[in-house]
């Protein structure tokens, strides 16, 4: 048998096949590894193989979606069969041979300059995304790229860019044809509007007085003198003597309706003893009479066109050296993130039963935290009325055993050791002060000027800046025998114990910045000093914590704790934190172990908007933006060569707020006599974050 070549259906390779006993079986495609039939090419002449047997040889198959289906499937037992006549063993049972299996003498890809055998007809290669097309095989398919999304962005940009470019043409072009119009309409014969010469409207005037004619004029001329300068109707010259009268007749209408261009007229027979100009009195010198007549497209617009714009400036321009201060500045219209807690009723909590407390010695600032919590009412505590009783602040409180008892019954038993009171205010907390009493067994009558004050123009000074740096209290400052006497109210009352120590605290501050001794050997020197401290000398700030708070914990427990830790007095101001949504049985939980004080404190004041104030060296008072501008305190500064301007720009940030909380105030720096320092109220320095 000659070797004969096969066609693979699936990769169209052609395959040579040596051995004639692989006729009728089944062969994997040495390329594609599918399967294919052995089987010669019929020939010219050769006899067809038989028809496949009705019967077990078919296999039925059901139609679906209604696409056409081959019913005559044949199965590899019913190839054997059709190809019997081939074969040389038709009952020999077909078996696939594999390319690995089978030698290069038995079958192999064909060469392609192999010749002698049948081979199929070539295909033909349109290209990578062509297909050829023949009639039974249905309508043509555009590819899937061409069809994809890419496809279709790239003709959508050719579109755009098309139609973009088409009206940039189209644009240019019906520009280019406006400037050939406009040159065009520019260039038509006109005359323009000449000066009238005196020299030659005086000459034969009388013998030429019945050649002159009226001359339309378009439109009114700008450049005429006279602030209310009437349009120019046609004129006529009347001489008498040797004067000549220009006069204005009524406006003929028909002149009106002629043509807008200014055009001169003149009598040919007159010759050159018409009038060629126009009868207006124009000085030589204008520069505005010799210029060309506007094109009439644009004459319209020249009245509109020749605007002169003359700027004013005031007499006296003051420049800000910096932007005042605003209630925006101050965080005075600011609502706070937090919703604010609702005021408690003194009187309902009060009635409260406790079955048993006891609290150990604590510091004060820790006590009143700790109570606010257990209690629920919130209390502060009025470190002025403390001062004023020289009684130092860094003491502890302790609360004995109780047990069955109300929180109003034990109310009294705060402070007591201390001899504190605690009174409710506004029926909604407590506030824990000195009895006035044991503050007026402290104030003294007067306090000594000596040192400070040298003469009478000292002493009104003085008087002067008490009226600006208290100004809550209208009184009638005196200074008797070189002493400050307390101020007496209407009645004989004498002033507020809270203000005069406040005066009393900047006399004796004043004395202490100046290096000198105290005259009040009752006070402590803490207690008198009106030293404006910074936060940089807060040192327990950059304290390193080792407390955590694994979980949420009680803000009037942890945060008094933790201050504690690094050295440092936290006082919360728990009147006042209410209202930006922090009470005292608020809890929080944040990283407090191997982290600097101020970071803790950091977020404790973005999750509450708290106000971080400074107190002393050692203490902080946290309160709400609110009340923080409403208590403005007295500072005496060294100068440090500083104008008392300078000082109030430096000290902008500080600005309290005005009477009420409502408004902005004002920074208050008056330099003493001898300019060596500056009393100042404004409002506590606070820690920044």
């Amino acid at each position: 048998m000659e070797p004969f070549t096969v066609t693979c259906s699936t990769c169209e390779s052609r395959i040579r096949v040596r051995n004639p006993s692989m006729v009728g079986q089944l062969a994997t495609c040495p390329k594609c590894s599918s399967m294919i039939m052995i089987a010669p090419a019929e020939r010219p002449g050769q006899q067809a193989s038989p028809p496949l047997a009705a019967g077990k040889d078919q296999i039925e198959v059901q139609v679906r979606n209604g696409l056409p289906v081959d019913s005559m499937a044949v199965t590899k037992e019913g190839l054997a069969a059709a190809m019997g006549s081939l074969m040389a063993s038709p009952d020999s049972p077909a078996k696939p041979i594999s390319s690995t299996q089978s030698g290069d003498d038995e079958y192999r890809l064909a060469d392609e300059d192999e010749a002698g055998a049948p081979m199929a007809p070539p295909i033909q290669i349109l290209g990578s995304h062509a297909q050829a097309w023949e009639p039974e095989s249905g309508p043509h398919i555009p590819s899937s790229q061409w069809t994809s999304e890419a496809t279709n962005r790239t003709r959508q940009y050719l579109l755009v860019g098309f139609l973009g470019v088409s009206g940039i043409a189209l644009a240019a072009l019906l520009f280019i044809g406006f400037l050939r119009w406009y040159a065009t309409e520019q260039s038509s014969p006109s005359q323009a509007l000449q000066p009238l010469q005196p020299e030659r409207a005086t000459d034969n005037v009388a013998s030429n007085l019945d050649s002159v004619e009226d001359i339309p004029l378009a439109s009114p001329n700008p450049n005429l003198d006279g602030p209310h300068q009437a349009p120019l109707e046609p004129t006529t010259i009347d001489a008498g003597n040797d004067n000549v009268l220009v006069t204005n007749p009524p406006v003929d209408p028909n002149l009106v309706a002629r043509d807008l261009e200014p055009t001169l007229e003149s009598n040919p027979s007159e010759g050159s003893n018409s009038v060629d100009s126009t009868a207006t009195d124009t000085e030589p010198n204008n520069p505005t009479a010799t210029q060309p007549s506007l094109p009439k497209q644009i004459a319209a617009f020249a009245p509109m066109l020749n605007v002169e714009i003359q700027p004013q400036f005031p007499d006296a321009i003051e420049i800000l050296s910096e932007a005042p201060v605003t209630a925006e500045d101050l965080g005075l219209t600011s609502s706070a993130g937090l919703p604010e807690i609702p005021a408690i009723e003194y009187t309902t909590q009060a009635q409260i039963p406790i079955s048993g407390l006891i609290v150990p010695a604590l510091p004060i600032s820790q006590f009143v935290s700790l109570w606010s919590n257990v209690s629920g009412i919130p209390t502060v505590v009025d470190l002025d009325s403390l001062a004023a009783a020289a009684i130092d602040r860094n003491q502890s409180l302790a609360l004995e055993m109780v047990q069955s008892a109300t929180v109003g019954s034990i109310v009294p038993q705060l402070g007591k050791e201390l001899g504190l009171k605690a009174e409710p205010q506004e029926n909604r907390y407590l506030k824990l002060h000195a009895p006035s009493e044991l503050i007026e067994q402290k104030l003294p009558r007067s306090v000594a000027l000596d040192g400070l004050i040298a003469d009478d123009a000292g002493e009104r000074w003085l008087t002067q800046a008490l009226d600006e740096l208290l100004p809550d209290h209208s009184v009638t400052w005196t200074i008797a025998d070189g002493q400050l006497q307390r101020p007496e109210l209407e009645g004989n009352n004498p002033l507020d114990s809270l203000a005069w120590y406040s005066a009393v605290k900047l006399i004796e501050g004043w004395r202490l910045a100046k290096g000198e001794a105290s005259t009040l050997s009752q006070y402590a020197a803490t207690q008198l000093s009106a030293e404006f401290i910074s936060p940089s000398e807060v040192t327990g700030l950059d304290a390193v914590l080792q407390q955590a708070t694994p979980q949420s914990r009680p803000v009037a427990q942890v945060l008094p704790r933790i201050c504690r830790e690094a050295g440092v007095e936290a006082w919360i101001d728990w009147a006042n934190v209410g209202a930006i949504g922090l009470g005292p049985q608020s809890t929080a939980v944040f990283v407090t172990a191997a982290r600097p004080l101020r970071r803790a404190l950091a977020d404790y004041a973005s999750e509450f908007s708290l106000v971080v104030a400074v107190l002393d060296s050692q203490s902080l008072l946290f309160t709400s933006n609110q009340a923080y501008r409403s208590s403005p305190q007295l500072y005496v500064l060294p100068s440090d060569g500083r104008t008392a301007d300078e000082w109030k720009s430096q000290l902008r940030p500080f600005t309290p707020a005005a009477d009420g909380g409502v408004g902005v105030g004002s920074v208050v720096v008056i330099p003493t006599p001898d300019e060596k320092f500056m009393l100042v109220r404004c409002c506590r320095p606070v820690v920044s974050f």
